[in-house]
């Protein structure tokens, strides 16, 4: 007796509408995936100094999600301050302490016994596809220069990090809210 193969297209059809209605399922609920990312810019304890440039170190944890990747840090403006953000490893000596003054991360300043070479493979790190959350990469660290050219009080609202999981993308804002009085 032959089989019309009527019962391996039923299978087949059956395994089709299986998968796809996995797939909508997942992506509905992916679609509301945020990472829960902890850290951001504390205000420093002292008065920083007018027309000094200062480095506030940052460091981001994944926290009870999968990890993922960050893209990129978005400073909002502040009017009279001159804000930037540069990735670092979180070995590096800038990144271990909470406030450092000095032009623009230089060698001399932070890692005097460290070779030129040596000390810009730490600080130097692209922002994009940054992975943290991971056993190998648990945390980001990255330093906020800061430089006024005139005594006031600044504030420093929450910062946007761009993530990015697999195809699925989105915008965070960190825990940052910074008081900064330069004098």
């Amino acid at each position: 007796m032959r089989d019309s193969g009527s019962g391996r297209v039923i299978a087949v059809v059956l395994a089709f509408v299986l998968v796809v209605t996995g797939a909508v399922v997942g992506l509905k609920l992916y679609h509301h995936f945020r990472p829960h990312l902890v850290g951001g810019a504390t205000s420093p304890a002292v008065t920083l100094k007018a027309d000094h440039d200062y480095n506030i170190a940052l460091r981001y944890q994944v926290v009870g999600s999968p990890g993922v990747r960050i893209d990129a840090i978005h400073i909002p403006p502040v009017k009279g301050l001159d804000l930037t953000v540069t990735a670092v490893t979180c070995a590096a000596g800038v990144a271990r302490q909470p406030l450092t003054e000095g032009p623009n991360l230089a060698n001399s300043v932070f890692a005097p016994n460290l070779s030129p070479k040596a000390y810009f493979a730490q600080i130097v790190r692209k922002v994009y596809g940054y992975k943290i959350g991971t056993p190998r990469n648990p945390a980001m660290c990255a330093v906020l220069s800061v430089h006024s050219a005139t005594p006031g009080t600044y504030h420093i609202r929450s910062f946007t990090l761009d993530w990015r999981a697999g195809l699925f993308v989105g915008s965070v804002h960190d825990q940052t809210d910074a008081t900064l009085t330069f004098a």
